[in-house]
């Protein structure tokens, strides 16, 4: 996305794909690894020194509000003033 920033919305908004794979892995990470498997099947919940729940839910929460902020279609060229 950096190298694309001074092309094309069309080259710019394709450039995204590889920031959504990346946020959509972490995603996964952070909500099956964390959310599902640790809280879950290895009972995270229940200690008080080991849960980690609310730092990843944070977690997945900042990942969320990125990948809806670069889902934002661009419609001018980025760096361009009226």
């Amino acid at each position: 996305m950096l190298l694309a920033r001074k092309a094309g919305t069309d080259i710019f908004n394709q450039s995204k794909n590889l920031a959504l794979w990346g946020l959509g892995v972490a995603l996964a990470l952070y909500l099956i690894g964390f959310m599902v498997i640790g809280a879950e099947w290895f009972a995270m919940w229940q200690s008080q020194r080991w849960d980690g729940r609310q730092p990843a839910f944070r977690i997945l929460m900042c990942i969320g509000i990125i990948i809806l902020i670069v889902l934002q279609d661009d419609n001018k060229r980025v760096g361009q003033r009226d």
